[in-house]
């Protein structure tokens, strides 16, 4: 019988390459969840916050969330005085979803090519 090793299947991954995509999921989905931003009041001239003041009698706030990373796929618009939310409008963005999924297989592809790389050559060696 030969001394060489067993060629690998292609989809067959080590356990630490799992871990490794684990790790680099899990940082893409934490980039991807955005942080709350309050913003002052609208001036009298925005018709919805007006609107809202004057439905509510209550001086509205106004909270925007955005998320993806690198670029914004989604924007969340919540109007109103906490814990009672008045009004909420989200919207999501094409191009900025298309992008971040580009970028998202690009570096689960990279980690998975450079961790497979290490390990058998590693596996290689004598």
């Amino acid at each position: 019988m030969s001394d060489q090793p067993k060629k690998r299947p292609l989809f067959q991954l080590h356990l630490s390459t799992c871990i490794v995509l684990m790790f680099v999921a899990g940082g893409l989905i934490w980039a991807n969840l955005g942080t709350p931003v309050f913003l002052p009041p609208a001036p009298a001239e925005a018709s919805s916050q007006t609107m809202i003041e004057h439905k509510m009698g209550i001086d509205a706030i106004e909270k925007m969330r955005e998320y993806g990373w690198p670029a914004i796929a989604y924007t969340h618009w919540t109007y109103g005085k906490p814990p009672w939310w008045a009004y909420a409008v989200g919207s999501v963005i094409p191009i900025g979803a298309l992008v971040d999924c580009i970028v998202a297989v690009g570096l689960l592809t990279t980690s998975y090519a450079t961790s497979e790389w290490l390990l058998r050559r590693k596996e290689r060696r004598p």
